[in-house]
């Protein structure tokens, strides 16, 4: 079948769970039988796409991806690039990375992808190399439905609020998460992300801040799209002793970033907890299959990922802007 031929009608668009996205069946079609106008279309109407039965290899779906994806990013600047948790590139692609401690079991929570840097990237490209047997689902989260779910006190807290994003980046930490050993380059590097940046030179620490809304404006909806949760969670689990026992090559006994209010103070428990109880109940799960390619639009949804048994589990990701119209948040 052509493109020329193709309709909406060729595409199957069950839901992945529960009403959030859209499964795309190969029903003997090829990825190159795909138009990125047809897969534009598809994603702004469901804002997440699982590709079933196109493809068995790595390659597939590096072209798939390629074909659809602009400006891809090599994860610099990402705020988890230190001790196990380092995404790691695979199969001589740059841009084709581990998912981020993808050797672990733990579960980790609703968030939007690199929320704190001045421009996330708008695709979010997975890739079910090797599916988990038990647990280990990527997770999905509707950002405008989750706002809406949330206490109208939570809600108010965040419209009136905003957060900030505070790293504290030991030597060796900092070079691995801005990707060079220049410091002047880094400096460089967070300017142009709007991070404000300082540098003790007794101890070579760096530290870095970046201060914005933990709500977006999309399609006329305001979405609750951002990294608090999982940032915080991942701070109790430094201050609980948990990450110093289960991630080794840590270089500091401190949570490398912690989000706190705009003013410096932390976030009101009761605002986390609201934020905390409504992501576990609005969470989405994908049922992996080998082969699966998922595509999210990183500007609506939020993802994550539900424990797993430790047995073997291999999801790629590659991140980037679209090859296609799809509208922004802002």
């Amino acid at each position: 079948m052509s493109q020329a031929q193709m309709t909406e009608a060729d595409f199957d668009t069950a839901p992945i769970d529960e009403g959030i996205g859209a499964i795309i069946e190969a029903r003997g079609r090829g990825l190159d039988d795909l138009a990125p106008e047809h897969v534009g279309t598809l994603l702004r109407r469901h804002g997440v796409l699982l590709f079933r039965g196109f493809t068995k290899d790595t390659e597939g779906f590096v072209a798939f991806s390629d074909r659809l994806t602009e400006d891809f990013s090599n994860y610099r600047g990402g705020g988890l690039r230190f001790a196990m948790l380092d995404r790691e590139a695979v199969g001589g692609h740059s841009t084709v990375l581990t998912t981020t401690g993808h050797t672990q079991s733990f579960g980790i929570p609703l968030h939007g992808e690199m929320y704190y840097m001045k421009h996330p990237p708008q695709l979010l490209w997975f890739y079910a190399e090797v599916p988990p047997v038990a647990g280990g689902q990527t997770t999905l989260g509707d950002g405008a439905a989750l706002f809406r779910a949330l206490k109208p006190e939570t809600q108010a807290w965040f419209r009136e609020n905003d957060i900030k994003y505070v790293r504290n980046l030991v030597e060796g930490d900092w070079q691995a998460t801005f990707m060079t050993d220049d410091l002047e380059e880094a400096r460089a590097f967070a300017a142009q992300n709007d991070l404000t940046m300082t540098h003790d030179p007794q101890t070579g620490t760096v530290g870095a801040e970046f201060r914005c809304s933990a709500l977006r404006q999309h399609g006329g909806e305001t979405l609750f799209i951002n990294n608090v949760l999982f940032i915080y969670l991942g701070e109790m689990a430094f201050r609980s002793g948990w990450a110093s026992k289960n991630l080794p090559g840590l270089r500091s006994a401190d949570c490398p970033m912690v989000v706190r209010a705009g003013d410096g103070g932390e976030i009101p428990r009761a605002v986390m907890e609201d934020v905390r109880q409504t992501s576990d109940r609005m969470t989405r799960k994908i049922p992996w299959e080998q082969g699966d390619i998922v595509l999210i639009d990183n500007h609506r949804i939020l993802h994550g990922r539900a424990e797993t048994d430790g047995g073997k589990r291999s999801i790629l990701v590659r991140l980037g802007g679209p090859a296609f119209p799809l509208p922004k948040a802002a």
